[in-house]
């Protein structure tokens, strides 16, 4: 779906409300703006919630999870040394 709209001498432009409402846009909505090919593409922020990454983190070290208890033996190749998947996931 293409739809025109203009440019004020601001440089302002107005996002149609077909639009907005689609993508779930409001006036504290952040957008990234760049320039790809000769085109301005504008995209939603996607905001990250620290918060709730702090939770999870602590939910996940409350786990007490062995990297590499396994009961099929024909796995066994996939699991890695449980210091290493501390060290990726930050533990």
């Amino acid at each position: 779906m293409t739809i025109k709209t203009n440019v004020d001498k601001q440089g302002r432009l107005v996002i149609p409300a077909e639009y907005r409402k689609i993508l779930s846009i409001t006036e504290k909505t952040q957008l990234e703006i760049s320039i790809v090919a000769n085109q301005i593409i504008i995209k939603r922020k996607i905001s990250i919630d620290s918060e709730k990454i702090t939770e999870w983190r602590k939910k996940i070290k409350s786990l007490n999870l062995k990297a590499n208890e396994s009961e099929n033996s024909l796995y066994e190749e996939k699991w890695m040394s449980e210091d290493y998947v501390r060290n990726k996931l930050g533990l």
